[in-house]
């Protein structure tokens, strides 16, 4: 069939319809295949919501999948986390803005 397929990262949608629907396509994608989530905020503020979205993907026999959050960077002091403004531990402005990438295959 094919490698993969998603729906569109501009559709909006919430994580578990995302989900429910792309799930029943892994068993059909003999080329491979992946869904991720892009969460918007600091999983560890909402680590219920981090698990509801690992066990829902893992439930619907999702093979191989990933969950993209924000994670900034200090680049003087070395702070890591979600930085709003500026470093909470500085207090510097210019940052480096990124995204972890936290992968996950079904055994």
């Amino acid at each position: 069939m094919t490698n993969s397929s998603h729906v569109p990262v501009y559709y909006p949608i919430k994580a578990i319809d995302k989900i429910r629907i792309e799930a029943p396509y892994h068993a059909l994608e003999n080329a491979g295949h992946i869904a991720y989530i892009e969460m918007d905020g600091d999983p560890t503020k909402n680590v219920k919501a981090f698990e509801a979205i690992v066990r829902a993907m893992h439930d619907n026999d999702m093979g191989y999948f990933s969950i993209n959050h924000p994670v900034d960077r200090d680049p003087v002091c070395g702070y890591t986390g979600i930085i709003e403004n500026e470093c909470p531990h500085c207090h510097r402005r210019e940052i480096e803005r990124g995204h972890m990438v936290v992968p996950r295959m079904k055994a």
